[in-house]
């Protein structure tokens, strides 16, 4: 198997040989679907008199990718603590007095846990406006909400004499190789239960 990293974009790229494509198919469905991730799914907003009503600030808020350490991510239970409390700031205003709020504003005390990335635009006030709430990230899959999703696309060719290239990209809540590693483990535990209960 070759290996192609490219880890500054989240991309991986590799290629298979000999193996039959419905094997691939549902390392791809895992990849996509089936590896946990955490996403934040709870939100609790105390204040709130921006444009942008409190369902679409909490739908956006479960968008932004987050990356905890490998270790972490094994606990179901656990639940990241994120806070966000911004006041309308003419020295952050543009020209239009518009003052964009950027994911760099959510906070927490996790050491284990960061932000993708910290450029995400999560609303815009103007004067006398302000947002302020509590975030709590906890881990999923896709297979309940695509928020949990650790892949931003995962295509494969097939190219017909039995060799299969992967390209693999992540949403940067983990590397494309921990993807695929944690996918492979999934993919076998399937094929064990199966052989265990025939």
């Amino acid at each position: 198997m070759q290996f192609k990293e490219d880890l500054e974009n989240n991309i991986l790229e590799f290629t298979i040989e000999k193996v039959d494509q419905s094997l691939c198919n549902s390392l791809r469905r895992i990849m996509i679907s089936e590896v946990p991730t955490f996403a934040i799914e709870r939100v609790l907003i105390s204040k709130n008199n921006s444009i942008i009503n409190d369902e679409m600030l909490s739908h956006r808020l479960g968008l932004i990718p987050i990356k905890v350490k490998r270790q972490e991510q094994e606990d179901t239970d656990r639940e990241i603590c994120f806070t966000l409390d911004v006041t309308y700031d003419q020295n952050q205003a543009d020209c239009n007095n518009i003052h964009t709020i950027f994911s760099s504003s959510l906070k927490t005390n996790d050491h284990y846990t960061q932000l993708v990335f910290n450029d995400i635009i999560i609303a815009e006030i103007t004067k006398g406006q302000s947002i302020s709430l509590i975030a709590y990230a906890v881990l999923g899959s896709e297979l309940i909400h695509s928020k949990w999703s650790p892949s931003c696309g995962t295509t494969y060719i097939d190219h017909e004499n039995e060799n299969i290239t992967f390209k693999v990209e992540t949403t940067g809540s983990m590397k494309p190789i921990e993807l695929f590693d944690r996918s492979i483990d999934i993919l076998l535990g399937k094929i064990d239960n199966l052989l265990n209960n025939l």
